[in-house]
């Protein structure tokens, strides 16, 4: 227990008597690199050395003892124990990280004890001169980094790295710690007296439904921090964390899971889904990196991290219900992970079977990702192939014999957010005069009114990106685009803020 490991850590720290070595008078001088074979250097110390000496082997025993019952992070000392408990002992470790002990020393201390005073330098280079049969020497912050990153989420990495760098500064370790969703977030709730137990339990479950809906969000900030700082390993598959929604409750640090009945079904789909996208941002863009390492993703590798087929998938599978494809659980990372895959580039490595493949037998989500990443991977090149998938996804593109066909308004949305990237700065017109008349459109004339303001979000965002970079008219009315003059883009605009009648219709 807590209470056992309590005694048991301040037993050596203030514990006299216990280490043979403290009732010497003598001591070796670990700083001298050459001594004479046969012969130990003793130098008469007075007692304020003697004491000091004392306090440093207490230390590091500390130290040892610590990682001996599994306390490998510093940060866990503030929440596993009480202030006064745990102040103490960060200044042992604080005292360690000035004066840590040599790899010729006596003392012979792990990786993992140098990582815990914080001197990861010392820890990467005992971890190699214990790795004898590593060949190689791998960049900090890289996948191949010798630092272990359990959780799959690039932070332990970047942490490593800054720590290395800057020492002083603990502002990496403190947003990789708010960004982490890989681990149960710290509950607390108090109790009063009154409370009975049904009641807390209650009031448990209420606390971390807060906090988890603040953990979904996490995976937009990691992905933003973690950018473009994994070169993968072709023979690996993909990390992707994990997002637990439960809680760490003190002291005993016993996990306590979330109640999803009272929660929507849908709750985690589009977090699973940005999250499989910060992921896949961790990747290199097209080109960049070492001439040596994967700089270009394959189509062996996208489709090896393919999940696994559905065992039973129904026949439309573009319906508004993401968890509707079948029957076992859905992999709503993966759509993230190829939209990810298109923004950084490497999407194109796909063919239009692979394509069509994805949007038969997926997900909404894999096709949202799908869609979104192959008009990013071809942005502004006005693609025909991409922008007859995209028209197939857009009802109002379609033919009269088309109009019985059901997709799900996210499809849709994502579809015309597509067209803007695809068509980026082209001045196209038809799309320029389709994507004004879809801004106007009545929601009765619509038949998928659902997620309506988004759909005419995604319209005015493609509508932008369409005629990006266009230039206005100066004082003597010349500029613009002549193509498109008479379609009075911004009076149409102002009409549909201020309100009124579109008499183009």
């Amino acid at each position: 227990t807590s209470t056992v490991l309590v005694h048991y850590l301040f037993s050596i720290l203030f514990g006299e008597g216990d280490d043979g070595a403290q009732d010497k008078d003598v001591i070796v001088d670990e700083d001298e690199s050459s001594i004479r074979e046969g012969e130990e250097m003793k130098l008469e110390i007075p007692d304020a050395k003697k004491s000091e000496r004392r306090q440093r082997l207490r230390d590091r025993k500390l130290v040892m003892a610590m990682v001996a019952e599994g306390i490998t992070n510093p940060a866990d000392l503030h929440d596993d124990f009480p202030t006064g408990v745990a102040l103490p002992i960060m200044e042992v470790l604080h005292r360690c990280r000035s004066n840590p002990p040599t790899f010729s020393s006596l003392e012979n201390w792990t990786p993992a004890a140098y990582a815990l005073i914080g001197r990861e330098d010392l820890a990467e280079l005992k971890h190699s001169s214990m790795a004898f049969s590593s060949n190689r020497v791998e960049n900090v912050g890289c996948a191949g980094s010798s630092t272990s990153d359990i959780d799959k989420d690039g932070l332990v990495p970047l942490e490593s790295s800054s720590s290395m760098l800057f020492p002083d500064d603990n502002r990496i370790h403190e947003v990789g710690r708010l960004l982490r969703s890989s681990r149960p977030t710290f509950l607390r709730v108090a109790r009063s007296v009154e409370v009975s137990d049904h009641d807390y339990e209650r009031l448990k479950q209420e606390k971390l439904s807060l906090l988890c809906r603040r953990v979904l969000a996490l995976p937009l900030g990691r992905g933003m921090l973690t950018l473009g700082t994994l070169e993968p390993v072709p023979a690996e598959p993909f990390p992707v964390p994990d997002i637990v929604l439960a809680g760490r409750v003190p002291p005993t640090n016993a996990t306590l899971a979330l109640d999803t009945s009272n929660c929507p079904d849908d709750m985690s789909v589009w977090p699973e889904f940005h999250n499989g996208a910060a992921a896949g941002l961790r990747l290199l863009r097209a080109g960049e990196g070492r001439a040596e390492s994967m700089n270009q993703i394959t189509r062996t590798w996208i489709l090896y991290n393919k999940p696994a087929p559905r065992l039973q998938p129904q026949i439309n599978n573009n319906n508004n219900n993401p968890n509707a494809a079948s029957n076992t659980t859905p992999n709503h990372a993966h759509g993230g992970l190829l939209m990810a895959l298109g923004l950084r580039g490497h999407l194109s490595a796909l063919s239009m079977t692979d394509i069509y493949d994805y949007l038969t037998q997926g997900t909404i989500t894999t096709t949202v990702g799908i869609l979104l990443g192959m008009a990013a991977n071809k942005r502004g090149t006005c693609d025909p192939s991409v922008s007859k998938m995209l028209c197939l996804h857009i009802p109002s593109l379609l033919p009269a014999s088309f109009a019985t066909l059901d997709v799900a308004s996210s499809a849709q949305a994502a579809a015309v957010a597509g067209i803007g990237l695809l068509y980026q700065g082209s001045f196209h017109r038809l799309m320029t005069e389709f994507l004004l008349n879809e801004m106007g459109k009545h929601p009765s004339n619509d038949q998928s009114t659902h997620d309506r303001e988004g759909y005419t979000l995604a319209c005015g965002l493609s509508l932008g990106m369409v005629n990006l970079s266009i230039s206005g008219k100066d004082n003597e009315g010349h500029g613009g685009n002549a193509g498109l003059a008479d379609l009075r883009i911004e009076e149409r605009l102002h009409r549909y803020i201020v309100g009124g009648t579109d008499d183009v219709e």
